[in-house]
């Protein structure tokens, strides 16, 4: 790693990122309330990947499969799901860890809820439904019929969900380092 990575506290730059983050998911939660889902679903997706650019940057370190300039939306979504996982590993005990690892080998899948949807982050499906929601591509990756007849703000709800558990897990020192180690080293794909 670069550099051992700032505590929340100490992210008096990366206040106005945050401060955005927050702002997105609020603005999230006032669509779920109006049942408007494709809305809520970007504006959530949205709001983890300004939580992640936050992390990325607090982290110090640049994802070493990455040769561009700056993070992609992926590795800013996959960021904040980095230390959802990595939150969700530090709770488990030393002989359930032990056990995981030795039963499923080490596959982020297997891991817990959490971790299996770094991977999918990682794989790009949040970014992929993102664009979807706001038909940004002319062949969509996922189909429009199931965009249109599949998507309820229960999902945007969970996003939400899991944006309010990774702003917590961001005070958990252990967890920080992890997941920027996760990051860094592009761990987390399919």
């Amino acid at each position: 790693m670069s550099r051992k990575p700032c505590q929340p506290e100490e992210l008096g730059f990366f206040k106005k990122t945050i401060e955005n983050a927050e702002r997105l998911a609020s603005d999230a939660k006032l669509m779920v309330n109006h049942e408007r889902a494709a809305s809520a679903i970007m504006l959530s997706i949205l709001s983890i990947e300004e939580l992640g650019k936050a992390l990325i940057t607090s982290w110090g370190v640049k994802n070493l499969a990455n040769f561009r300039a700056y993070p992609t939306h992926v590795e800013k979504q996959a960021a904040t799901f980095a230390l959802l996982s990595a939150y969700e590993i530090t709770k488990m005990s030393n002989a359930r860890l032990r056990r995981k690892l030795a039963d499923d080998g080490s596959s982020f899948m297997t891991m817990g809820p959490l971790s299996e949807q770094f991977v999918f982050a990682r794989s790009g499906f949040f970014d992929d439904m993102r664009m979807a929601v706001t038909y940004a591509d002319q062949l969509p990756k996922m189909p429009l019929h199931h965009v249109e007849n599949g998507v309820h703000v229960d999902l945007a709800s969970e996003i939400l969900d899991w944006f309010r558990l990774a702003r917590r897990a961001m005070f958990n020192v252990a967890a920080m380092e992890l997941a920027s180690t996760f990051f860094e080293n592009d761990l987390g794909r399919l």
